[in-house]
């Protein structure tokens, strides 16, 4: 395949920004010529990367009508994974950006190193069986510390996958482009895909997860991530708001994750908060029994929020990010928590004429509890978008007859199919 000096990606992005575009269009908008666009939109064509929409208005000098051109949402899919101790999330994400299917497995705690590779992979594989469209990419967020050049989880919390080359197995087994970051990194991803997609994209957007073990902040501005060592912005749960507090495993005391995180939920519940699989799995049920209208379950949570609206606070003086964004694991869980952030941040003074204020720049996780794996998906989308070679690359030929049987089918398409593995 020719690949035309990486000119392919500047016209991707300008058919995503916007459909109906001609050839001599795409020439003005990206700077090319109209020959080197005229032969990347037939390669894209080939592929069934881009579609025909049809002649458009004819010009005032006269001449053929120029045809119109989009992306193709449905030439191809790509899995999102989010990897928590208890649970594995994935998704399938269209190149449109639409979520076409939800899968879910349970882990045990204690669950061996190859257990975890394995429900992974067993997970690739179900998804990519219920996709439409070829998938083409993977995309993992999961606790950190991560290291990005290799694609290794060092997470202390999380032994059974740490010091595991789970990006190099992951390709070795499906052979497409994966990558793996913090899972707050990958949420935030998602939040700005959305905000592009509604025209409203913001210049930077915190994305905060609440965890059982802690509290994860991820951080994109103007398009890329914010990446350290750590492989995001760092542990959030280890700001302190306590200085004479709780002790905390990182040798410091009144760290945030001993007020905000699931475990210390948990605990303000008069539950065991140990390492154990019942323990993270009452993390869900305290969600579910406060949306349920439990009292207790309810005013833990407020207090648990209140906390982390401290946090937030610190995060949006030191960073001043446009949109701060909050979400968890489980359903129901953020929602909550959400009620004592704002109880916290309306008791503060707000600078008179900060505009707009912190209040109003703080919304819950779109995708709820799949925003991580949402997230990651999008992260992979968008590098397609920019360098789409590599993946152009794997997608067949299409000929001219196979396209428009192709686009009959795709009437019948579902925008939206729920599957949950167990």
């Amino acid at each position: 395949m020719e690949t035309f000096d990486g000119s392919m990606g500047r016209i991707v992005t300008a058919l995503q920004k916007q459909k109906g575009l001609a050839r001599h269009e795409i020439a003005d908008a990206t700077g090319l010529t109209r020959t080197t666009v005229s032969k990347a939109v037939t390669e894209l064509l080939d592929k069934d990367l881009v579609e025909e929409l049809g002649p458009g208005p004819a010009s005032s000098r006269g001449g053929r009508r120029p045809i119109g051109l989009k992306l193709n949402p449905h030439a191809f899919n790509v899995v999102g994974l989010d990897i928590r101790r208890e649970k594995i999330t994935g998704c399938l994400v269209n190149l449109g950006g639409k979520i076409e299917t939800v899968a879910t497995r349970k882990m045990a705690r204690g669950s061996t190193t190859e257990a975890y590779v394995g429900a992974v992979g067993d997970m690739i594989v179900e998804l990519k069986r219920r996709s439409r469209s070829m998938v083409t990419a993977i995309g993992v967020g999961s606790i950190g510390p991560i290291n990005v050049a290799d694609g290794v989880i060092h997470s202390r919390d999380f032994p059974a996958l740490r010091n595991v080359a789970l990006v190099d197995r992951l390709v070795e087994a499906f052979g497409i482009p994966t990558a793996l970051r913090v899972g707050a990194i990958m949420a935030a991803y998602g939040e700005e895909r959305i905000a592009a997609d509604q025209s409203t994209a913001p210049r930077s957007v915190a994305f905060i997860v609440i965890d059982y073990g802690g509290i994860g902040l991820g951080l994109i501005s103007g398009g890329a991530a914010w990446l350290t060592n750590h492989g995001g912005v760092g542990e959030l749960g280890h700001l302190t708001i306590d200085l004479a507090g709780r002790p905390c495993h990182c040798g410091r005391r009144g760290c945030l994750t001993q007020y905000a995180s699931g475990r210390a939920l948990v605990e303000s519940l008069g539950q065991s908060g140990d390492q154990s699989e019942a323990a993270e799995a009452s993390l869900a049920q305290i969600a579910l029994d406060a949306e349920a209208g439990d009292a207790a379950a309810r005013s833990a949570i407020i207090q648990a929020g209140e906390y982390l609206g401290c946090g937030i606070v610190d995060v949006d003086r030191l960073l001043r990010p446009e949109r701060i964004v909050v979400g968890g694991s489980h359903d129901h869980l953020a929602d909550w928590y959400m009620h004592g952030v704002h109880r916290h941040i309306e008791q503060i003074q707000e600078r008179s004429g900060a505009d707009p204020k912190l209040i109003d720049r703080i919304s819950l996780a779109q995708k709820g509890s799949t925003a991580i794996a949402f997230g990651a998906a999008a992260m992979q989308l968008e590098h397609f978008v920019r360098a789409p070679n590599q993946i152009l690359s794997l997608l067949p030929r299409v000929g001219a007859d196979a396209r428009a049987a192709q686009r009959l089918a795709g009437k019948d398409k579902q925008d939206h199919v729920q599957l949950t593995t167990q």
